[in-house]
């Protein structure tokens, strides 16, 4: 199913989780300073295990970094 993932189209696999589609990003899920929002939603990350991405979602992606 097609995606956009930080404006970037993306085709994955239907029934993906987030946390799924972070791992398949080579995103670790674990790292802090990751947060996911689906369709201008943020989704709390005690819920990446079970929130399936819907078809046509739009994900933002950001890593949150130090830096002076």
């Amino acid at each position: 199913m097609d995606i956009r993932i930080n404006g970037e189209t993306k085709i994955i696999q239907q029934g993906l989780t987030v946390e799924q589609l972070l791992v398949n990003l080579d995103i670790n899920p674990n790292q802090p300073g990751i947060a996911v929002a689906l369709d201008l939603e943020v989704i709390p990350r005690n819920r990446w295990q079970e929130f399936e991405i819907p078809p046509t979602s739009e994900i933002e992606i950001i890593h949150a970094v130090q830096g002076g």
